[in-house]
């Protein structure tokens, strides 16, 4: 079996190429090409998640299951949030492959998710982002964001300014642009796009402030219960999902938009899949606000485990060990 550790995720993959095998991802769910469950979730205690995610594109032969935990208070313990492991199967004998290093999988097909959603639903011209979040999502998203769009500044909003600084300064050496710490009001007002990457139960910005034309990523919160963005900045918004079925059972900042009488699920824009390819055009009008939530599909972690592997294989990279 193949062992994949962080460093040679991160070796194999440009964020051009995950992008690429998100949008074969999404379309493969649309097009009904894609087996995924839907995320099985488990509490462990003490506010931590195991989370169980399997899944299976009909045009790969391979399967994939991930395994995550997300315990919030490692923040105050300077240990991440999200941690995971991947392992993949070989479909005719059934055989594990090949074990991955699952939390660098996860940012780089979340972070790649978002470019993809980013280079149809925000204007072409955007060129500044505000980023909710210094932890590795924010970093992964901002880095694809960078890759579909003209970005030269970034605003970071984070409560531990030393993290915020920590991600300005590391964000700027590696993409080339302007990368500064920012309060929230500041950040979303100079935006073109905001990224929301976070923890937090409750929005992190107030919707008056957002500007027409923007286009939002919200990426942090996959429980029903958990929002990042007010309901009113969703019910007038274009809202663009990863899936349908899951927005519907873990989407907090949609499933509470409707709750609260603000929106229908029938005022869902659509998938963005459908995007992809073509079914439905992305955005239409300037001034339109834009918003792509994503809960994070399994059909994801297959696509990028295939890619992570089959790189592997013809680049030598990699650890083969005995079970």
């Amino acid at each position: 079996m193949l062992l994949l550790t962080r460093e040679d995720i991160y070796s194999l993959i440009t964020m051009k190429e995950a992008i690429e095998a998100m949008g074969e991802a999404f379309a493969a769910l649309t097009l009904g090409r894609a087996r995924m469950p839907m995320r099985q979730s488990m509490d462990v205690g003490g506010g931590a998640t195991l989370l169980c995610m399997p899944s299976k594109i009909a045009t790969l032969p391979s399967s994939v299951v991930k395994l995550v935990t997300v315990v919030p208070d490692n923040a105050r313990r300077g240990r991440p949030t999200v941690q995971a492991i991947v392992a993949y199967f070989n479909d005719e004998t059934g055989e594990p492959m090949a074990l991955l290093e699952g939390s660098s999988l996860t940012a780089l097909r979340t972070g790649a998710a978002g470019g993809l959603a980013a280079r149809y639903l925000a204007r072409r011209d955007s060129e500044v982002v505000a980023v909710f979040g210094a932890g590795v999502q924010g970093r992964s998203q901002l880095e694809a964001l960078a890759a579909v769009l003209p970005i030269t500044d970034a605003y970071v909003v984070n409560p531990t300014p030393s993290k915020a600084e920590r991600f300005a300064k590391e964000m700027s050496e590696k993409l080339g642009i302007r990368v500064v710490p920012s309060e929230a009001r500041r950040a979303v007002e100079q935006a073109d796009v905001i990224v929301t990457a976070t923890t937090s139960n409750l929005p992190v910005f107030e919707s008056r402030w957002v500007k027409a034309g923007t286009h939002i990523n919200a990426v942090g919160s996959f429980r029903p219960d958990s929002r990042e963005v007010e309901g009113n900045l969703v019910a007038r918004a274009k809202v663009v999902v990863d899936s349908l079925e899951a927005a519907k059972a873990e989407a907090g900042d949609i499933i509470m938009a409707v709750a609260e009488g603000l929106m229908r699920w029938d005022d869902v824009y659509g998938e963005l899949g459908e995007i992809v390819l073509g079914i439905k055009p992305g955005r239409q009008g300037v001034g339109e606000i834009t918003l792509f939530k994503s809960v994070g599909l399994a059909v994801q972690d297959a696509a990028i485990a295939h890619l992570a592997y089959t790189k592997a294989v013809r680049e030598g990279v990699g650890r083969h060990i005995a079970l």
